[in-house]
């Protein structure tokens, strides 16, 4: 490399020193010149998404169905342990030199794992039965898939 100051020309040699990517997930590497780093916020973030505990009095009346023979049936008990993945996953875009491009990761908190908790259901009529319902054991930052949302199209 050749820095001009002035009337004077110095060269300069140096050699990249690449960081260690022993910690570092695949997900959370990224090219930086000749390097592979690692993008610590992404790695720190994945930690705080996981599986909360709702509070028990939100459990009631949460899980419902609908029987041909019996009508709506409902859990009039809480359900202890019903969890849901919360928490934060970075996104982000950065610039990458060598495409000369933005790439773009968007990550969001989302079920990896699943155990399953049966709840007891009553009916209008006064049967009662009961109900699997997946809930997370386990979550993390992953890739976001596409909404589900449903199609409005704009008047224009």
């Amino acid at each position: 490399m050749c820095d001009i100051s002035g009337k004077q020309v110095q060269v300069i040699s140096s050699q990249e020193q690449c960081p260690s990517l022993l910690d570092c997930p695949v997900e959370n590497q990224y090219q930086d010149g000749c390097c592979l780093k690692c993008n610590q916020t992404t790695a720190e973030s994945h930690n705080l998404c996981t599986p909360v505990a709702l509070a028990i009095n939100e459990t009631v009346r949460l899980v419902r169905t609908e029987l041909p023979s019996h009508g709506v049936c409902e859990n009039y008990e809480s359900i202890p342990n019903f969890t849901e993945c919360q928490g934060a996953c970075d996104s982000y875009t950065i610039y990458n030199k060598q495409s000369e491009q933005h790439d773009s990761r968007c990550q969001c908190c989302q079920a990896l794992q699943y155990d399953t908790v049966t709840v007891r259901l009553l009916c209008e009529d006064g049967f009662t039965t009961d109900k699997v319902v997946s809930v997370p054991s386990h979550c993390g930052c992953e890739a976001c898939a596409e909404s589900a949302a449903p199609f409005r199209p704009t008047k224009g």
